[in-house]
């Protein structure tokens, strides 16, 4: 009876082993390299083309993320936000010429982030840096009734 056990356990480590490694392979690309995948937007119909509501929805897709400004360097031209859990996760933003930087639904500059501003940014990592392509510092929520 012990060696059963031992051996079910061994197949179900191994098999929690594998799985991964087997899910990571890639298979061969089957699909042509040619499509292209359009969707309407919720509520929209395919026919009909719909403005994207952001700067961030308009440019090209590199990783996104939202948080909370902690630190605007200036002369660094970097920005740091945090996210996640208890704000354990982070990143340090790149801000480049080319970077499109929206405070409240208008265009601004480095100038106009402040610390403690909640933001929607997309990225892209180059170089083991994180350059922003789109920087949206969301509305301020108000705290009077």
């Amino acid at each position: 009876m012990r060696s059963l056990t031992c051996l079910m356990m061994a197949a179900v480590v191994a098999l929690a082993i594998m799985t991964p490694a087997v899910a990571q392979t890639s298979a061969p690309n089957s699909a042509p390299a040619s499509i292209v995948w359009a969707f309407a937007p919720y509520g929209a119909s395919a026919g009909t083309p719909s403005a994207p509501a952001s700067a961030l929805e308009s440019m090209p897709r590199g990783k996104d993320m939202t948080g909370t400004v902690t630190n605007v360097d200036r002369t660094a031209k970097t920005v740091q936000v945090t996210s996640g859990f208890l704000g354990l996760f982070g990143k340090i933003l790149q801000v480049t010429d080319h970077t499109q930087i929206q405070v409240e639904g208008r265009p601004d500059s480095l100038m106009g982030i402040r610390e403690g501003a909640k933001i929607r940014a997309s990225y892209e990592p180059r170089t083991g840096k994180n350059y922003a392509k789109v920087i949206e510092v969301m509305l301020a929520e108000s705290t009077t009734p």
